[in-house]
């Protein structure tokens, strides 16, 4: 729901799972270490708690799986891989 709400009016969100789980939606992030801290938002713009990104690196970690976040002014790549 995270790509989806923070994705640009008319952007896209891509899913893939193949051995791992990566979602793309046309968005970006300029501090990326803050939205993985707890109650970590960007802006209020749109809502939430700023909790998503951060219970999704809690559990990555957790289970030991590879966290991957990126982004440029056009992209927020998210990866996990299960291995």
């Amino acid at each position: 729901s995270n790509a989806l709400k923070h994705t640009r009016i008319n952007g896209k969100v891509e899913i893939e799972l193949d051995g791992y789980l990566r979602v793309v939606n046309d968005g970006s992030i300029s501090d990326v270490k803050k939205v993985l801290e707890k109650f970590g938002k960007e802006s209020g713009e749109h809502g939430g708690f700023g909790l998503g990104l951060y219970m999704v690196k809690k559990i990555t970690d957790f289970y030991k799986f590879k966290f991957n976040i990126s982004s440029d002014s056009k992209k927020v790549e998210v990866k996990i891989f299960f291995v």
